[in-house]
């Protein structure tokens, strides 16, 4: 049962409050829609960003608006719904209160009481009877009246029968009452409104916590503030950041659908972890549909769908395919094997440190995929000993070949060991040449890939553009 009391005045109460509040808010609500829809009809403000941001504002700021309102009047039919029926099937008295767990209370005590004098009057009577027959010829004895107790009692609390009497029907009342609150309630969908609507007012959160940092001119989009007199030159830096908080937002909102969609497993699709695929997917332009689905489902096949950043598998299993536990793999695609990991801790230290080539030109990158691994090992060396030289800290990538490597990397450095690796083993190139899943297969698993496992990959992509044609069609969002 989802209440436990009720109170007719204060159920009324509140929602004069309720309705009062909305007429407030809905006064209000005009005023801000007037200013809004001054600066969607603004022509001078034109561009991408004005576009975007106006679609922002008419898909966002306009709709939780409207969601206030529709929540509004849902309250209010449900407080009003509940008024009524209530009065109806549990109480008409204008001001009833109702609370169970008292009435229960005083059931059980009224039970006890009924128990205890049904037992005590049946002795009595038992007594009396014995008197009245040895000595009626004195005086006469007549049994004591509690009959009318006891049913009075049985009519209060049902006897003995714990499941009748006035105030187990009334609870009873009450309970069918609320649950058949509880199901209209669910019928007006007020649960996922609100979800829906939370959702929403934490994005506009996140957005203007940006905006107010940079221009206080603006302070709150919320609020009432002229949009009209918003110009690109006035307020460029703040209209850029915009761009790509929406942007942002909205990758990360579309995505996690298609990748829900397309078998990955929800509690993982953080809006974190969606900001660094979003991250890595422009660092190492992976920005066509194609490509997107292909890295997207040999990911989703590597992990388990997102399950496994750092590989489940056991000392024998490794074994059997040439690496140890301790460089088993790491990331969405899975690093694998000693040189990967210290060819990508190298890549790393050089990308945050480029000082360390320009102070030795010899000191570059070596691609284990295409030149070979036998050097990689002594370069990473010479890489960290000469940032060493340079009073570097590196000990965020020397972390990577490390003991603890596959899981460092799965916390830290999940999609973007998997971006390093697809460009780097040349997966992008080769879709872009032949587009053939089998082949982007080969290159992840290697020549141990068995013919399951291209099936299973193959099949994955397939679901992965099925789930992003139903939510972006044609459109690449990033």
């Amino acid at each position: 049962m989802s209440n436990k009391n009720f109170s007719v005045e204060k159920m009324a109460e509140a929602l004069l409050n309720i309705e009062k509040r909305f007429d407030i808010f809905n006064d209000k609500k005009e005023l801000l829609l007037a200013s809004l829809q001054k600066f969607i009809d603004n022509e001078s403000f034109r561009g991408e960003v004005a576009s975007l941001l106006k679609d922002f504002i008419e898909s966002y700021e306009i709709r939780t608006l409207d969601y206030q309102v529709e929540l509004h009047k849902k309250y209010i039919e449900l407080y009003k719904h509940s008024l009524e029926t209530f009065a109806e099937k549990v109480d008409s008295y204008q001001n009833a209160r109702l609370n169970t767990e008292i009435l229960e209370s005083i059931n059980e005590d009224l039970n006890s009481i009924f128990c205890d004098l049904y037992t005590y009057s049946t002795e009595f009577d038992c007594i009396t009877d014995e008197l009245q027959n040895k000595y009626g010829h004195i005086c006469n004895f007549t049994r004591p009246r509690t009959c009318e107790a006891k049913d009075t009692l049985a009519v209060l609390c049902g006897g003995d029968n714990p499941e009748a009497g006035m105030i187990f029907d009334t609870i009873r009342s009450f309970i069918d009452w609320d649950e058949q609150e509880c199901s209209y309630a669910d019928g007006l969908l007020i649960d996922g409104d609100i979800s829906e609507f939370k959702q929403k007012i934490m994005l506009l959160n996140s957005l203007l916590s940006d905006f107010k940092s940079i221009d206080r001119g603006l302070k709150d989009l919320s609020s009432n503030v002229n949009f009209g007199k918003v110009t690109p030159d006035s307020n460029l830096k703040l209209l850029e950041i915009i761009l790509e908080k929406m942007k942002e937002r909205l990758f990360i909102d579309k995505y996690r659908e298609i990748l829900v969609l397309a078998g990955w497993k929800e509690e993982f699709l953080t809006d974190e972890m969606l900001k660094d695929l979003r991250r890595t997917l422009i660092k190492y332009n992976i920005d066509s549909k194609d490509e997107i689905c292909v890295f997207l489902s040999q990911c989703r096949e590597e992990t388990a769908g997102g399950l496994w950043v750092a590989e489940n598998a056991d000392d024998k299993y490794c074994e059997s395919r040439g690496y140890t536990y301790k460089t088993r793999g790491g990331g969405y695609i899975q690093l694998t094997h000693d040189y990967s990991y210290q060819s990508y801790a190298t890549f790393k230290i050089l990308e945050a440190f480029p000082q360390i080539t320009e102070s030795d030109p010899n000191l570059t990158y070596i691609n284990p995929y295409t030149l070979g691994a036998d050097d990689v090992p002594k370069r990473y060396e010479e890489v960290v000993e000469k940032a060493k030289e340079l009073g570097l800290d590196v000990s965020d990538y020397t972390k990577i070949v490390g003991d603890g490597g596959p899981e460092f990397v799965g916390e830290n450095y999940a999609w973007d060991a998997s971006g390093y690796y697809w460009d780097k083993r040349g997966c992008d190139s080769s879709w872009e040449n032949d587009e053939s899943v089998d082949e982007i297969t080969s290159l992840v698993v290697g020549s141990e890939a068995e013919e399951d496992e291209y099936e299973d990959r193959q099949k994955a992509h397939d679901e992965m553009v099925e789930a992003y044609d139903s939510v972006l069609g044609d459109s690449e969002i990033l």
